[in-house]
């Protein structure tokens, strides 16, 4: 057996994040459980957040605002793998927006209709704002700004009503829900990266 610690920024390969979502869907997790599109907008929010905040400070919420505890796994085993899987699918985003932001891309979920597969990025974005909750202290000062909340205005599009942000916002709004507009919650969490890293830092 390999004495070398598991690599934990490796990111999670297509079997390994199909082993975290079976495990997200699971019938037997609390209603509030996030999706997979949602788990990775929230871990998303704490990476390019203000602050680095500490495990205990979210990982419970995942389950929504529950404790994580070996009742939410059949082992303690499993409790270890997905545990394991999350904090890896946390550091891996850290490390390509860190060091290769412009292959960002978040995970969203989709459907098919008429045939068609259609992304629905609402999932992503609405976990992404709940990620930034968790500091919601150190958040408030980019949404209190009029200028710099812009950065995260691609993102609140998809994650309120949309007749709701329409309602709040003031100008143009049919590029948000256009395929540039995909690009632009890639490119809004790129800058809100770049933005918070001096708090980061600091």
């Amino acid at each position: 057996m390999s004495s070398h610690p598991p690599d934990v920024t490796r990111p999670l390969d297509e079997q390994e994040l199909d082993e975290l979502e079976d495990y997200l869907n699971r019938e037997s997790l609390p209603e509030d459980t996030m999706s997979l599109a949602t788990l990775h907008g929230f871990l998303t929010a704490i990476v390019v957040g203000p602050s680095q905040t500490p495990p205990e400070h979210w990982l419970g919420r995942i389950w929504g605002d529950l404790e994580p505890e070996v009742a939410l796994f059949v082992s303690e085993e499993e409790a270890g793998r997905i545990t394991h899987l999350l904090f890896r699918l946390m550091n891996s985003i850290a490390l390509e927006l860190a060091e290769r932001p412009a292959e960002f891309s978040p995970i969203h979920a989709a459907a098919e209709e008429d045939g068609e597969e259609i992304v629905l990025p609402e999932f992503w974005c609405e976990g992404f704002v709940r990620g930034t909750l968790v500091d919601r202290d150190s958040w408030q000062g980019l949404f209190d700004s009029r200028e710099d909340a812009l950065l995260v205005l691609p993102i609140l599009a998809h994650a309120v009503e949309r007749n709701e942000f329409e309602s709040e916002v003031t100008g143009p709004t049919e590029v948000f829900w256009s395929d540039e507009g995909l690009e632009l919650i890639s490119q809004s969490t790129v800058a809100l990266h770049a933005y918070w890293s001096p708090a980061r830092s600091g």
